[in-house]
């Protein structure tokens, strides 16, 4: 269940302070913002994290295509969309969810994907249930990494490009230990900054599981 909602109507110039206060002084989350369009979504998220830069927001975008047009939205819609309405069934609520009209009335599947997958540094996984999950998730299997929601194995080094990444991420295994983990460029397909721990949420709004 999701908690009770309230609606807010304040100037645009004073949107970023007021927001700051409301959440500060009534500690409701999420605070549910409404604006015409992505950019000026973009652009109050920005101005918030001037006000407060510990403040949680997240931006639903809204998908390009209409529901009857043979046009997929992007794989990065797609993702960011069910890193949202993940956290929300999971009650991991942010402070404010920005969004567009079109974004929140867009169908929105009944679908519960479970969790996403969790990659750390050092752990031991599951070679090909990984594989699976990354099939039943919406990715696709290529030769080599180039665009969101591709994953690519060669040898001992499994790269995935996440919906919700700016960049791609490698795998380099020891057997079933992720030995090294990083980010890595889709232009030379050389690694670039390590990481500890990367998230993958689906690639699409509609996965693929037993039921």
């Amino acid at each position: 269940m999701l908690p009770k909602t309230s609606q807010l109507i304040v100037s645009e110039v004073a949107r970023s302070w007021i927001v700051n206060t409301y959440i500060n002084a009534v500690g409701e989350r999420p605070l549910v913002i409404v604006t015409r369009s992505l950019e000026q979504a973009e652009q109050l998220k920005s101005n918030l994290i001037q006000v407060n830069s510990a403040i949680d927001i997240e931006v639903l975008p809204s998908w390009e295509s209409f529901p009857f047009e043979k046009i997929s939205p992007q794989t990065k819609v797609m993702g960011k969309r069910n890193k949202i309405l993940w956290r929300l069934r999971k009650q991991d609520y942010p402070d404010v969810i920005i969004s567009t009209a079109r974004s929140i009335s867009q169908v929105i599947t009944d679908q519960n994907f479970g969790s996403a997958i969790k990659i750390r540094k050092s752990d031991e996984l599951n070679y090909e249930g990984l594989i699976d999950e990354l099939s039943a998730f919406g990715y696709k299997r290529t030769s080599q990494v180039e665009r969101c929601g591709e994953f690519a194995i060669r040898g001992s080094i499994i790269d995935i490009y996440p919906s919700t990444y700016a960049e791609p991420i490698r795998l380099e295994m020891w057997g079933d230990e992720v030995e090294r983990l990083t980010t890595f460029s889709t232009r030379d397909q050389l690694s670039k900054n390590p990481l500890n721990v990367a998230q993958v949420f689906p690639a699409s709004e509609l996965c693929i599981t037993d039921e």
